[in-house]
């Protein structure tokens, strides 16, 4: 970008006829770029856009009911909690329409997905563990330290346990 407008910036003062087309050209090509960014961004809230298809599940395109689901079950609008199978940066946490941490935050914090980690993450405020892939049903240190007589799934795809 710095470069870009050096060179513009010498090309203007260099020869004086070139501002007329440079300036309207640098002009145009930044809104086009501000445009793309914003479609880019927007894309990562749109649940049809490829970008979803790839990186989370599809239970999450049923965003009203998981509202009404998380209400029945008392999960609170201001209850942090803790999504270990997000496959991207916030999206569960945006279509949950709640407040926490997903897996990318583990390592922010040096942290591994296991039991400790879970610990440290109850230790700062998370009040439930969710994720949406069966298979965190079987793993030891989930079987281990929570009841599984607080558990909650939607549509047997969803899954949120109490920490």
């Amino acid at each position: 970008m710095m470069t870009l407008f050096y060179a513009s910036y010498f090309i203007i003062n260099r020869f004086e006829k070139a501002k007329l087309i440079l300036i309207p050209l640098l002009i145009f090509s930044a809104f086009y770029q501000l445009s793309q960014a914003k479609q880019i961004i927007w894309n990562r809230y749109d649940l049809s856009s490829p970008f979803q298809k790839d990186c989370l599940s599809r239970v999450y395109h049923h965003v009203d009911e998981i509202q009404d689901w998380l209400n029945q079950i008392k999960v609170g609008k201001e209850d942090k909690i803790l999504n270990i199978s997000d496959g991207m940066t916030n999206g569960s946490l945006y279509f949950l329409r709640r407040h926490g941490w997903n897996q990318f935050n583990f390592r922010a914090h040096q942290q591994i997905v296991d039991k400790a980690g879970m610990d440290y993450f109850k230790s700062i405020g998370a009040k439930y563990l969710v994720f949406d892939e069966k298979r965190w049903l079987d793993t030891v240190w989930i079987k281990e330290n929570i009841h599984y007589k607080e558990i909650a799934s939607f549509k047997d795809s969803l899954f949120v346990l109490k920490l």
